[in-house]
């Protein structure tokens, strides 16, 4: 899987989205606040694109 500059950037931005959505549905802050919220995220789009090669 070859990630681009572009696509790093997009994905980070809607890792943010998702890891606050997250914390908004989960009535609970990520640890590390909104740095872990975008981490949370990014785990969640390379679980997403990485392993169930959705694109």
């Amino acid at each position: 899987m070859t990630i681009s500059l572009t696509t790093l950037i997009i994905w980070l931005f809607i890792a943010a989205i998702v890891g606050f959505i997250g914390e908004l549905i989960a009535h609970r802050r990520a640890p590390g606040g909104i740095i872990g919220a975008i981490v949370l995220g990014l785990l969640a789009i390379i679980l997403i694109v990485g392993i169930l090669h959705y694109a």
